[in-house]
């Protein structure tokens, strides 16, 4: 197997593998070492961007639950609920 960094018109890169031998100018032959430490790399950011969304989501729903909460109070009781 090969592995290989192919760097894009845009100077967008990518990390390839291919079982034969690819000869471009955009493409740099990486070691499988290089090839699996930037792959575990984007994983490890991977989970840290989706935890991260996952807890912002968390954060936002029990916002709209207590919100709710305090509407549902106000319509039940005719007052507003103040420590929300």
């Amino acid at each position: 197997m090969k592995y290989y960094k192919f760097t894009d018109q845009n100077g967008h890169i990518t990390y390839q593998s291919h079982i034969a031998e690819v000869i471009r100018d955009e493409m740099t032959e990486i070691t499988e070492e290089e090839y699996f430490s930037v792959l575990a790399e984007l994983q490890a950011k991977a989970n840290a961007e989706t935890e991260s969304a996952e807890q912002s989501k968390d954060d936002r729903i029990a916002e709209l639950e207590a919100e709710n909460a305090a509407l549902l109070y106000q319509v039940l009781t005719g007052e507003e609920l103040t420590d929300v």
